[in-house]
């Protein structure tokens, strides 16, 4: 069966937004400003699919952990 990656990427962003309100890291102006952006960043790509909870649990390939490296050297800054 065919997943409707858009809809996927529509649910993941809200589901993202949520957790950051919940964790009071973000606001609701900030969230509406990102959603009018272009690019807001959010991307989800179902054509890849794990087999079994082995393959799902494996780690991201290099290139994904480079990326997830340096978004752990970003610091939040909190506006005033």
């Amino acid at each position: 069966s065919s997943f409707n990656d858009s809809l996927l990427c529509r649910f993941f962003t809200r589901e993202v937004f949520l957790l950051l309100l919940g964790r009071q890291l973000i606001n609701r102006d900030l969230i509406e400003k990102i959603l009018l952006w272009q690019h807001t960043g959010f991307n989800v790509h179902s054509k890849l699919r794990a087999q079994n909870k082995k393959e799902a649990e494996r780690p991201p390939p290099p290139k994904a952990q480079l990326s997830m490296a340096a978004e752990e050297r970003l610091e939040y800054i909190k506006s005033s």
